[in-house]
């Protein structure tokens, strides 16, 4: 389902958790089932080990599938440790530009 189509806003974050956890999970390179992936869970711990390089992948990625802008240099001065970080950053920004195409 386009995520155009997604109506309420808990139905929008978890569209774009789903999107944000594909992501890290095809760039940590990992084999789990995409609700293994804990909100909790450490961007680089035990489990994922995202690279700065991982970042700048998930950047284009992220951006190419909510049709969003992520600010660069904003992406890369922020420290995000947990899965929730980086979900919360990219709804904001997701948000923030359903917004402005809707005026």
């Amino acid at each position: 389902m386009p995520i155009e189509q997604v109506s309420s806003e808990q139905q929008q974050k978890t569209m774009v958790a789903e999107i944000v956890k594909r992501a890290i999970i095809d760039e940590a390179r990992v084999n789990i089932a995409l609700q293994q992936l804990a909100d909790d869970e450490a961007l680089n711990g035990t489990l994922l080990r995202i690279t700065s390089l991982s970042f700048v992948g998930m950047l284009m990625t992220l951006e190419d599938e909510l049709d969003i802008k992520l600010d660069d240099e904003l992406f890369m001065k922020m420290k995000f440790t947990l899965v929730s970080d980086l979900i919360n950053f990219v709804y904001a920004t997701y948000v923030t530009a359903q917004a402005g195409k809707a005026i």
